[in-house]
């Protein structure tokens, strides 16, 4: 099962107002070491620190203001590598998606530090950081030993911004990924566990609502947005749901290797393999991805790999779907 590691700069900087460093603004953007976190807060750590991004920004600045703040939102959601962002025209309308409630305030939305407090606020209003009221629920442990809130709660916050296939793309990085932000390591979680969160901790609100009526879409054992999206349309399409990367023992030149398929009704022994950027720029992984499907064919394994003019082309598209519910027949 993959892992995602979120990338963390090593050692973690000392975070402390201007007054503390006693120096001026116009020396600290000077100097390399310096970054600034917000305005009147300031970062050193080893020489290049700057710049810093919205994720490291919120992570810094939790530890400055205190335990009753977390990372929230689109901080927490990026720190943990939920696929939050832009959804595609071609994806839109290849699977008629309505336009997400505040898509326009996206963009805006994913450069925003963002943090949530718990109990009394005690700190004032900031153009520069998005403060809102969380829950009471447990913490987890994000970059640098931040506090970060439940990836539930984040994706709550999160879900008004996003289409459909995004958030699915989010429950399905949630039940089939793990997580690893510094020392520790999270997930995956079931439906029925994120199902709880959201009956337990969280106020009914649009977010709330639209991730509980896209959960029975997710899908555990996914490893990313693409197979979210020709998992949506082949359920479009009304054809046999798949298993997702279902595990198989195939004979390797005299010795049994596992491997994966992205896609699979196995009583039909019919798969479906995407293959994403990494095949077309790593020799390695290219070849090593064909000697993989001819295992699998080998295997007696009917398979179709796509690439992505396959799921943006409608004709294509049309064609793969048409293969596919010709064998499920």
């Amino acid at each position: 099962m993959p892992t995602f590691h979120y990338p963390q700069r090593q050692p973690r900087p000392v975070v402390a107002t201007t007054a503390h460093w006693n120096l001026r603004k116009r020396q600290m953007d000077a100097l390399p070491e310096f970054a600034e976190v917000l305005r009147g807060i300031w970062a050193r750590g080893t020489p290049g620190l700057a710049p810093l991004n919205s994720v490291e920004t919120a992570a810094l600045a939790q530890q400055h203001f205190g335990t009753n703040f977390r990372v929230a939102g689109f901080s927490s959601a990026q720190m943990f590598g939920l696929p939050v962002g832009h959804t595609p025209v071609w994806i839109r309308d290849g699977l008629t998606l309505p336009r997400a409630p505040r898509a326009q305030d996206l963009e805006q939305e994913l450069r925003r530090p963002h943090l949530s407090y718990s109990g009394t606020r005690g700190h004032q209003h900031r153009s520069d950081l998005l403060i809102t009221k969380g829950s009471d629920g447990a913490a987890l442990t994000g970059l640098w030993d931040s506090q970060t809130v439940n990836l539930v709660e984040a994706l709550v916050w999160a879900a008004p911004f996003l289409t459909d296939w995004r958030i699915v793309s989010c429950l399905d990085h949630l039940m089939g990924m793990h997580v690893r932000v510094g020392a520790k390591r999270y997930g995956p979680c079931t439906a029925q566990q994120i199902a709880a969160v959201l009956e337990s901790n969280l106020v009914s609100s649009i977010g709330s609502t639209r991730i509980r009526d896209l959960l029975p879409l997710a899908q555990a054992r996914t490893w990313s947005p693409m197979e979210t999206l020709v998992r949506m349309m082949v359920r479009r399409a009304e054809l046999p749901a798949p298993t997702m990367n279902l595990t198989i023992q195939v004979d390797d030149h005299g010795r049994m290797r596992t491997v994966h398929l992205d896609l699979a009704w196995e009583e039909a022994r019919v798969g479906i393999e995407y293959n994403g950027a990494v095949h077309a720029t790593d020799r390695h992984t290219y070849g090593d991805e064909m000697h993989r499907l001819d295992l699998l064919r080998d295997d007696g394994w009917d398979l179709r790999v796509l690439v992505t003019r396959d799921v943006q082309d409608p004709r294509r598209a049309e064609a793969w779907l048409s293969w596919l519910a010709q064998r499920l027949v």
